[in-house]
């Protein structure tokens, strides 16, 4: 009898902790206080900063996504996208997106560009001012390098994200340079300073597309908040 009785005991332990971890799985899918708390613990511990030195500003809840809207395709796969946060953390606003299990932020993205930037001016023109970089190029980066979520880039690691290469289903990296051109020229002229650029380029990084270059004079960081898509990028884009 005291051994049914402990054999019941031990079933009804096992099934407590399995419906606890259920329960737990779910709640991290959709709890938006958890999910938050666990941003910023990670921020707080990869920035080696206090909770409180984070600021929450925005965020959208996980949620399911058509990214391909045709009502005359019946064959359309719903997706699932997960938590993204806009924190604000020593004046610079920045997006945090969870992938995969594992948050990723962008807090880095106006430096990151500055050094990739600064390399192309110093090694392949000195008319070259900048790439258009964004969100998801560093969570590709870091999943590809397998430096991990946490790791702080440094000027060092400019080459190497510029060479990263990846594919997700967040897309792959594909950078537009910018170089400075003279408006007077004629267009064959500047045809010829694209190529000769872009020649350059192509023989300094190891890239598996074609060279993408672009001129536009005004360029700075914005943010996207879609149902799609959180992200920010440093492109031609108005300056946010």
């Amino acid at each position: 009898m005291k051994n049914k009785n402990r054999k019941k005991s031990i079933i009804i332990a096992i099934v407590v902790v399995v419906l606890c971890l259920v329960g737990y799985k779910i709640a991290d899918k959709v709890s938006y206080p958890l999910v938050r708390a666990k941003a910023v613990l990670y921020l707080a511990d990869k920035y080696d900063a206090k909770i409180s030195d984070f600021e929450m500003t925005d965020y959208i809840h996980s949620r399911f996504i058509i990214e391909d809207e045709n009502p005359y395709d019946l064959k359309f796969k719903p997706k699932w996208k997960d938590f993204a946060f806009e924190f604000k953390y020593k004046d610079r606003k920045f997006i945090v997106n969870r992938y995969k299990g594992k948050f990723y932020d962008d807090y880095q993205l106006e430096d990151i560009e500055k050094w990739c930037s600064d390399w192309l001016k110093n090694n392949v023109d000195d008319r070259m001012f900048a790439v258009a970089i964004d969100s998801r190029d560093i969570i590709l980066y870091q999943r590809a390098s397998k430096k991990g979520n946490k790791y702080i880039l440094n000027q060092d690691d400019a080459v190497d994200f510029l060479n990263t290469h990846a594919y997700e289903d967040l897309g792959e990296p594909m950078f537009y340079f910018f170089y400075k051109c003279d408006r007077n020229v004629s267009f064959y002229d500047d045809m010829y300073l694209s190529n000769l650029i872009a020649a350059k380029i192509d023989s300094k990084l190891d890239l598996n597309y074609d060279v993408y270059l672009a001129t536009n004079d005004v360029v700075g960081s914005s943010t996207t908040k879609t149902r799609i898509v959180w992200c920010r990028e440093y492109s031609q884009n108005n300056l946010d």
